[in-house]
């Protein structure tokens, strides 16, 4: 993936985002300076926090649902459209490819909102047709083989109900583990549309946007 003879502004599309979606700890060299992806230090974060009792439960949580978001934004496939804006919605639906209807949808751009805005596993809806969630992370006497377990109620986002009935009636079970294991192959067949052509940038500043906002460089 070094391209020593090349300045970043010769790099074609296919091969800028090559070096987008390298998930490794390593500098890649161009003509005039290293160049390293913002999901390398993403990707560095969640291997090294995932099974830290004192990070585990925030960090990589956070890392993955931030990768998810960014390759929402930054890509379009030419072999599959969604009209989905959020970026974690675009990824699930392109990336994952999930169906429009599936509840990840929901459940995972919520905990998003509630771990980065609040650092919070609550989620309470701004609009009406959206949902209440509250979270928890899933334990192994939970059982779980999916990314997450809806509650067994909905949950009409007033706390009173949560104290009154039980809150564990309410919350939704979210598997860390699975969580993980879907960001890897959302980046697996990311790297795979690319190398077959089908991976676009979308971004309003194509390449140079990219390189800007998701690309560090260190001059040589």
């Amino acid at each position: 993936m070094n391209h020593p003879t090349k300045h970043i502004t010769e790099l074609s599309e296919q091969e800028i985002i090559e070096l987008h979606l390298d998930r490794y700890s390593m500098s890649y060299q161009l003509i005039d300076c290293q160049i390293r992806s913002t999901l390398s230090f993403l990707y560095e974060a969640i291997q090294h926090t995932t099974h830290n009792t004192r990070t585990k439960n925030l960090v990589p949580i956070m890392a993955i649902l931030s990768a998810l978001d960014q390759l929402g934004i930054c890509y379009n496939r030419t072999d599959l459209s969604t009209n989905f804006t959020n970026g974690i919605k675009r990824c699930l639906i392109l990336l994952a490819e999930k169906e429009s209807d599936d509840n990840i949808l929901k459940i995972l751009p919520a905990l998003r909102n509630g771990l980065i805005h609040n650092v919070s596993l609550v989620s309470k809806a701004k609009y009406e047709n959206q949902p209440n969630f509250i979270f928890r992370y899933s334990n192994d006497e939970d059982d779980i083989d999916e990314v997450y377990q809806e509650s067994s109620r909905v949950w009409d986002g007033n706390f009173s109900t949560l104290s009154n009935n039980g809150r564990e009636h309410y919350t939704t079970l979210i598997n860390i583990e699975k969580l993980k294991e879907l960001f890897d192959n959302c980046l697996i067949k990311a790297v795979e549309l690319n190398r077959n052509n089908l991976l676009r940038i979308r971004l309003n500043g194509g390449m140079e946007e990219l390189f800007y906002n998701y690309l560090r460089t260190v001059p040589k």
